[in-house]
């Protein structure tokens, strides 16, 4: 598992990059070992928790997933609300009136 962590991290590291094609295998990556931390979830390992996704959101990876639905390439925004949809639902949720409330600031103030 610490071995995996260093790979979500690197693979988190890299999704700043402005590379499509580096975004989309670390967005790959990404969503293979979600799915392995969704399976090891429904098995009941680890109460109940997908790990894998957890360890996303504590390298700051969560938040370089969400920036990706405004990247202008309709694979990668794609890509990106996929694994979002699936692995980060209720963080999807918050993302979205987050998003909501400062376009809607944002429209008021111009």
């Amino acid at each position: 598992s610490l071995a995996c962590k260093g790979c979500i991290e690197a693979l988190c590291d890299l999704l700043i990059s402005t590379d499509p094609s580096i975004l989309t295998v670390c967005l790959n990556g990404l969503r293979n070992i979600l799915k392995a931390g969704e399976i090891n979830k429904q098995k009941g390992l680890y109460n109940g928790v997908n790990i894998y996704a957890q360890m996303v959101e504590e390298c700051g990876g969560l938040d370089k997933i969400v920036s990706l639905q405004s990247y202008d390439n309709n694979d990668i925004y794609k890509k990106a609300v996929e694994v979002l949809e699936k692995y980060f639902p209720e963080d999807l949720e918050t993302v979205d009136e987050e998003n909501h409330r400062s376009n809607v600031d944002g429209t008021l103030q111009q």
